[in-house]
């Protein structure tokens, strides 16, 4: 089942590589949407800084706010106007999220929470304090623990080194150790460029973020098919045992992702669906495996067969674990995934 590298909505939009750019400005300097945007998130605080950052249409601003009750606030608009993050108080969050929380910083300071929205996901970013030592994590809105921030120090020794070997003398940015699998994301900045990457529990190179023109023209042609007029939002590079493919996220209209995974001469290998667009049989499959649990994705494969037929894969959570499965267009069970 595909991977794709999640950014955090501090850095909504960024792609594999781009150039690092901050820059403070005024209300009026910022896009009509952004000014709206901002207008109808502010109500009656008072605004005190903007910053915007990104590159062309990957752009997002940072907003620093005092709410009418006098507390220090923020949010990120998108530059299309979407609100992308805001920050909240504990009592706003969900009660199994206030539980992970309040589970994560027993002995803590709670600092910041930032609500995030990725298309039709949300999740919160969670910081801490306790004398000088910081700790940041991310909280699925079912309570889940997503990942945790790490300082290289804390990362175990294989991980470090392979770390230091990839970012090649660049300035290591964040790193988030995903606790489902155990792998690493890493950020780094190098000569003005962000870049991402990430490492598997034995510090093997796994993935890593490139920019469009990096990738291979067959690629580039398929992407602008499956894609035409949005954005692309990120391309992850996946060094996968059977060969290289390419995860792509790009957003299209009303914000709503498009994600898909192209093969290194062009194929078109898989596209994510909703539920709602898988055939009702194996909706009805999925349904029933699922239970309780909660759907995180849904993939439908166009190229490798399962059993006979072309599955959808499902990745899941059910009781606070992964919980993978293939269903068949028919709405055959083709079996788990191996977690």
């Amino acid at each position: 089942m595909n991977k794709f590298l999640i950014a955090a909505a501090f850095f909504a939009g960024t792609l594999g590589c781009m150039a690092a750019d901050s820059t403070p400005m005024t209300l009026a300097q910022t896009p009509p949407a952004v000014q709206r945007a901002i207008a109808a998130q502010l109500g009656k605080g008072t605004l005190e800084d903007i910053t915007k950052s990104g590159v062309g249409e990957e752009t997002y601003y940072d907003v620093d706010v005092t709410t009418g009750t006098g507390a220090e606030g923020g949010f990120t608009i998108g530059a299309d106007g979407a609100l992308l993050s805001v920050e909240v108080a504990l009592s706003e969050t969900p009660a199994a999220v206030q539980k992970t929380i309040l589970a994560q910083t027993e002995g803590w300071e709670l600092g910041g929470i930032n609500k995030d929205r990725d298309g039709g996901d949300t999740t919160y970013d969670v910081e801490a304090s306790k004398g000088t030592e910081t700790q940041e994590f991310s909280v699925d809105n079912d309570g889940t623990l997503l990942s945790m921030g790490l300082e290289l120090g804390q990362a175990p020794d294989t991980i470090k080194n392979a770390i230091q070997a990839e970012a090649h003398g660049g300035e290591i940015e964040s790193i988030d150790k995903n606790m489902d699998d155990g792998s690493y994301d890493v950020e780094i900045a190098a000569n003005g460029v962000e870049k991402t990457f990430t490492l598997g529990s034995d510090g093997t190179l796994e993935s890593a973020g490139i920019a469009l023109a990096e990738a291979p023209a067959a690629v580039q042609t398929t992407i602008g098919r499956q894609a035409p007029g949005g954005a692309v939002q990120s391309i992850d590079q996946n060094f996968d045992p059977d060969g290289i493919t390419f995860d792509v996220v790009a957003t299209g209209k009303n914000r709503a992702n498009n994600s898909f995974t192209v093969g290194p001469d062009g194929t078109l290998l898989s596209v994510e669906v909703t539920l709602a667009q898988v055939p009702p049989p194996a909706r009805k499959t999925i349904e029933s495996q699922i239970g309780t649990g909660k759907i995180i994705r849904i993939d439908h494969e166009l190229v490798d067969m399962t059993l006979g037929v072309l599955p959808y894969d499902v990745e899941g959570r059910k009781d606070g674990k992964p919980f993978d499965f293939s269903v068949g267009p028919k709405g055959r069970f083709l079996g788990m995934d191996d977690q």
